[in-house]
């Protein structure tokens, strides 16, 4: 609005320089040097002297109706001019929307084998993309608890085929590391977790397997 209004000015200004000039620059009488400047002085003109002062007033008074109204606090005051030009505002505050931490939701069957030749897997369009919790939840029962990972890592083992869930658990870089964590009776207890690349470590832990610390070899977990 502040920038609407100042064109509006200009545009007024504008047409007062011409008209000054159209009359008075073929009058012989008239010094033309200080008839540029009333131009110049015309159109400077547009910006009021007190327009900086008008718009931090009115940035302190939408900060004034914001708490009280809305009970908002903001830490940017001249960020409210540019905020009322935005139409949608998206959040994501991780940990309490969204989770920091990657889970395998489904698999994609390959269309071909490893010998390049085509898969007749009798699926067309996305029917070749097996979805985990689509399929658990239409064939588990409410008794039944859905939050086991075990439950779920068998479930996955049966669902895929073995080719598949070999690529998926042998091709990666994981580790195994030693961390000390809180045991019962403020003890301190050493507890064997996998580190490296998170998807990797999603793949492994969705999948129910995990590596050996010992011989590092890929096992199941309830192995």
């Amino acid at each position: 609005e502040t920038f609407l209004f100042l064109l509006l000015l200009l545009a007024c200004a504008l047409a007062s320089a011409g008209t000054v000039v159209q009359h008075a620059w073929g009058d012989v009488t008239r010094n033309r040097f200080k008839l540029v400047l009333h131009v110049v002085i015309i159109i400077t003109s547009v910006i009021p002297p007190e327009l900086p002062m008008e718009l931090s007033l009115a940035v302190t008074t939408s900060l004034g109706e914001l708490i009280k109204r809305y009970h908002v606090y903001c830490t940017e005051p001249f960020r409210i001019p540019l905020a009322g030009l935005v139409d949608t505002c998206c959040f994501d505050k991780t940990g309490t929307l969204t989770s920091d931490e990657l889970r395998l939701h489904g698999v994609r069957l390959p269309k071909v084998d490893v010998k390049g030749g085509a898969v007749d897997n009798g699926k067309d369009g996305d029917e070749d993309l097996i979805l985990f919790d689509a399929i658990l939840s239409r064939s588990k029962s409410p008794s039944v608890d859905d939050g086991v990972d075990a439950d779920f890592g068998n479930a996955v083992r049966s669902l895929l085929p073995r080719e598949t869930l070999r690529v998926m658990v042998g091709c990666q870089s994981l580790a195994t590391t030693h961390v000390f964590v809180p045991g019962p009776g403020g003890r301190t207890m050493v507890q064997t977790e996998l580190c490296g690349d998170p998807l990797e470590k999603a793949v492994m832990e969705g999948c129910g397997y995990t590596i050996h610390p010992k011989t590092e070899l890929v096992m199941e977990k309830s192995g």
